[in-house]
């Protein structure tokens, strides 16, 4: 069985576990007549009165709660919030300690560590699989069983660029190869406009929202695949993921040199504003073109829609993305009777159909339950041409999904130094081998 082994400070074991774990519940009866249920979660993300602010999914999602809790006014929810790093952090001291909340947001590649341990109550038995979209259980299925329901579905690489910033440098459209783009970039220096505005300070941009994609280009979907399962049949050390380093390394050089001291949110603003004439993001940035107070509406007007260029040698389908879901929900396994009920309800509703009825109408944005565009006449011009703009590419799986935690972990520390000139695509591709070399399951260990 793979163990979760982390270096943990005693301190703040017992400060999570005082607040946010356990089963919950009480005795008595509420106003209704059922018993009292509390349900402890914890999830990612700004408090209910900034999320609602800053995207539709948050506001559906709270909406659903919402009607959740007008519907069971016996159940109470306790909140535990936080952002990503300080909640990464705290799941997995509490995961070491197999004390999980009632409910908790889990990520695609900590799927494989929660359910060797048993943290995750099995819910195929509790849903309509056929509700949601084709192949988005993908990162959650172990061994016939489904233990995370997607709370979004998601393109990770979406290309933005600046139409009006590259018909300057001489181009209708972004090019279709890496070549043109270099020649783009002398021009845009010349200006001091950046070429691709880029944020990796949190480490986990370049791998999802470029990296993916790339490699894809260079390996196909076969090698990708082996690496999840892990069946030995690919390595990062295969010539192939090589040139996909060899590649990263040389598009840095068309980032802005601050690129590994800021985040992307700051990278977003710079091209939203004018100094970067493209960037690469996900799906979730269109919220903030279209609604940020800080966003230059001339620019927004300009936005087109890319894929990243060809590259020699290609194996992968040129219009590939990568995409599907990254986050979702999950109940604890030691949760029995009218409080598993309870919980299993609730992420029900906030993964459901009334919740992408919710989002689509607010916003036109698609979500894990495939529903149609409530009113297309009332889309933001920007939504309306992603949605076209999405109709045409080809999803493959995101690294840091789907991909084992501890590996991705490596490579996106060490690519931090790959993309700043520190290393070779050889050591990185090493290094992250080794710790594929590692894990407890497929052929290299002897888990399932």
């Amino acid at each position: 069985m793979k163990k979760i082994t982390l270096v943990l400070i005693l301190a703040m074991i017992i400060t999570l576990m005082a607040t946010a774990c356990g089963n919950g519940g009480s005795s008595g009866s509420s106003g209704d007549g059922q018993d009292p249920i509390t349900l402890t979660y914890m999830r990612d993300g700004a408090v209910r009165e900034v999320a609602v602010t800053e995207s539709a999914e948050n506001r559906g999602f709270w909406h659903m709660v919402d009607q959740f809790e007008e519907a069971n006014p016996h159940v109470t929810i306790e909140w535990d919030i936080s952002y990503q790093a300080d909640f990464h952090v705290k799941i997995m001291a509490m995961a070491a300690a197999e004390n999980m909340p009632d409910i908790f947001n889990t990520k695609g590649s900590w799927v494989q560590t929660f359910f060797d341990n048993n943290l995750m109550s099995n819910l195929k038995n509790d849903i309509d699989v056929n509700l949601y979209r084709e192949g988005i259980f993908a990162p959650f299925e172990r061994e016939g069983g489904i233990y995370v329901l997607p709370t979004q579905f998601l393109i990770t690489s979406v290309g933005y660029y600046n139409k009006a910033l590259w018909a300057d440098a001489g181009f209708d459209t972004f090019p279709d190869n890496w070549d043109d783009v270099f020649v783009a970039h002398d021009y845009f220096q010349s200006v001091g406009i950046t070429t691709i505005a880029a944020g990796n300070l949190d480490a986990w941009w370049f791998g999802s929202c470029m990296m993916s994609a790339l490699g894809n280009r260079f390996t196909g979907g076969d090698w990708t695949n082996s690496i999840i399962l892990n069946d030995g049949k690919a390595a990062w050390t295969d010539p192939e993921m090589i040139e996909t380093f060899r590649m990263s390394q040389r598009i840095a050089e068309l980032f802005n040199p601050d690129f590994n001291a800021i985040p992307n949110g700051v990278a977003d603003a710079l091209f939203a504003n004018g100094r970067a004439a493209s960037t690469w993001e996900g799906s979730w940035t269109l919220n903030y073109f279209m609604e940020g107070e800080d966003v230059d509406p001339d620019v927004v007007a300009n936005i087109g829609f890319m894929l990243l260029p060809q590259v020699p040698n290609q194996k992968g389908p040129p219009n590939a993305v990568s995409g599907g879901t990254g986050w979702g929900v999950s109940v604890n396994s030691q949760l029995e009777g009218a409080h598993r009920t309870a919980a299993v309800d609730l992420i029900k509703m906030i993964t459901g159909r009334e919740y992408a009825e919710f989002v689509m109408a607010d916003a036109g944005m698609p979500t894990q339950v495939d529903v149609p565009v409530s009113d297309p006449a009332a889309l933001h011009p920007l939504m309306a041409a992603y949605l076209e703009w999405a109709e045409g590419v080809y999803l493959v799986p995101i690294y840091d999904i789907q991909i084992d935690g501890e590996v991705i972990d490596i490579k996106n520390r060490l690519l931090m130094n790959l993309l700043a000139g520190d290393i070779t695509p050889e050591h990185i591709a090493a290094e992250v081998q080794a710790a594929q070399d590692r894990l407890t399951f497929g052929p290299a260990g002897t888990g399932g």
